[in-house]
């Protein structure tokens, strides 16, 4: 896994081909700033099939 990038609202990261399992995977994200913390988003997901 690489490092994360960032930009004024988009943080991504990069996973290498074959890290992941074939599957469904589920992620949420909730913004913090030392002081304040927000609400958890909804859950977000996607599917990896390698293998066709």
């Amino acid at each position: 896994m690489l490092a994360p990038r960032f930009s004024d609202y988009v943080l991504a990261y990069t996973v290498a081909p074959g890290v992941l399992a074939d599957g469904e995977y589920r992620w949420r994200v909730r913004a913090e700033d030392g002081t304040q913390v927000s609400a958890w988003a909804p859950w977000c997901s996607f599917t990896v099939r390698a293998t066709a």
